[in-house]
């Protein structure tokens, strides 16, 4: 009698007769042993293994790019299968750090970023047999608590998206203006979440959507966002209006570069479906509207200029009528040098280079401090206008942390201690404030590892958090 053996996740057939010494080879797979005679030749009989399928998994939400609330509670949510088993546990990860995991479908875990600053999630299925499969990641972005957080969609060509002539790079390296821009608008103090159907530049950001689409010309924007069709590539960018899928409060609009001609006719119809969106939706968005950059050589670039020429009078009949638009000079103020590198800004005769591209998000930012104003959000902890103040002491502690809340104002407040990766490991406190109320709190530590943790305190304007450290 002989010994046959099938290796999970491989097919293997074995027939009457055949004879072998080789031991199979496996990584990672299970091995079942099975011996059979055939009852009236004393012959192996023959065996068909199936192979066994890994399981499949896939991160939900968020969605790639998106930009949330340090404030805010975050569902992370997978869809997890398996043809030929069933799943046992689904696993989420932020930054390769387990934060929870769900072993019923529909798979999903409540997460709280404890800093704010860019997160690659990631979900892990298991199936019955001990299997698993790892999803691909999602980045997002997590901003500073208490600042209302900005829409904005750069809208355009390749310029926005970023791709130049006989390109080789990744879409992850091209960055475009954006880039600059987030880093501009971070620094200052904004919270923005730039938003559409595409995604590029992500090796250097997360918030890397855009509605960049690489060779469209303006009169195909305008039939995508009146319907989501993208005629430049004969796909359904989104199910119906463009701006239904990705609600904006700014669109950064540079379009024209593609087949461009002197008549602003086009763009203006990019403006009306952006009023006609506002209508229906009853929202409102600021338009900031280039005139595009022009290009190293040919005959188009005197059409360009009159190009510019024209749409700035076209817009600002639209202004002097109400219409939210700002206008901005790229094409002679943002200081191009029109000649190819390394002597000029331009990477081809079409695209910026970094450099270039870095002067295009110099001229966007300014006209975006105007249209936002001054950053608001939570004042200094210490201020009266906050509703509480939060003491931990002491920091660095060991058994027991002694927690002193005091009442500035009427306020609900909540207050939580969080670890390093997100996770809720205890409430502290939740009921109301009064002015001049003082609360003392101490709780033990017995049950917690050594390393950083946050206390955050939630009140009805916002959080206070203080960062603290058990040292064993």
């Amino acid at each position: 009698m002989k010994k046959y053996f099938a290796v999970l996740g491989m097919t293997l057939l074995f027939s009457a007769g055949l004879t072998t010494s080789a031991t199979p080879i496996h990584r990672d797979l299970a091995v079942a042993e099975h011996s059979a005679v055939n009852s009236t030749n004393n012959n192996p009989e023959a065996f068909i293994f199936s192979s066994v399928a890994a399981p499949a998994v896939t991160l939900t939400s968020p969605k790639i790019g998106a930009v949330l609330d340090q404030n805010s509670a975050i569902t992370l949510t997978a869809d997890a299968s398996n043809e030929s088993g069933s799943i046992s546990k689904v696993e989420f990860y932020a930054n390769n750090a387990k934060v929870g995991e769900d072993n019923t479908s529909p798979y999903s875990v409540s997460w709280s970023a404890a800093s704010a600053g860019d997160f690659t999630l990631t979900a892990k299925a298991y199936d019955n047999s001990g299997a698993s499969t790892t999803s691909s990641p999602v980045k997002i972005s997590v901003l500073e608590w208490g600042q209302k957080i900005v829409r904005i969609l750069p809208l355009g060509n390749s310029i926005t998206f970023d791709s130049r002539t006989d390109d080789t790079r990744n879409d992850g390296d091209k960055r475009s203006y954006r880039y600059k821009l987030s880093q501009q608008l971070k620094q200052a103090g904004y919270s923005v979440d730039f938003v559409g159907s595409r995604y590029s530049g992500y090796n250097f950001f997360a918030d890397a959507n855009n509605g960049g689409i690489p060779g469209i010309r303006d009169d195909q924007v305008a039939r995508m966002l009146a319907t989501g069709f993208n005629a430049r590539d004969g796909v359904q960018e989104t199910p119906g209006p463009y701006l239904e899928s990705y609600p904006a409060d700014i669109i950064l609009l540079h379009i024209g570069t593609n087949q461009v001609n002197e008549s602003p006719a086009d763009v203006e119809s990019i403006l009306n479906e952006i009023d006609k969106y506002e209508a229906s939706s009853k929202t409102s968005i600021t338009v900031i509207l280039a005139q595009i950059i022009n290009r190293v050589s040919g005959a188009e670039k005197e059409i360009t200029s009159a190009f510019n020429r024209n749409i700035k009078a076209m817009a600002e009949a639209r202004i002097a009528k109400g219409d939210k638009i700002v206008i901005v000079d790229m094409e002679k103020g943002a200081g191009f040098v029109y000649e190819l590198e390394p002597n000029g800004d331009m990477a081809d005769n079409l695209h910026p280079n970094t450099v270039g591209y870095d002067k295009m998000a110099n001229v966007w930012f300014a006209a975006l401090k105007n249209v936002l104003g001054k950053p608001t959000g939570i004042s200094d902890p210490n201020s009266s206008e906050n509703l509480a103040d939060l003491s931990v002491f002491p920091n660095p502690f060991q058994n027991e942390l002694n927690i002193m809340l005091k009442g500035i104002q009427n306020s609900a407040a909540e207050l939580e201690l969080y670890d390093m990766n997100g996770r809720r490991v205890a409430e502290l406190f939740k009921g109301d404030l009064t002015p001049g109320q003082t609360i003392e709190l101490k709780y033990n530590t017995s049950g917690l590892a050594s390393g950083m943790y946050f206390a955050k305190l939630k009140t009805e304007k916002g959080m206070l958090t203080r960062k603290l450290v058990l040292q064993r």
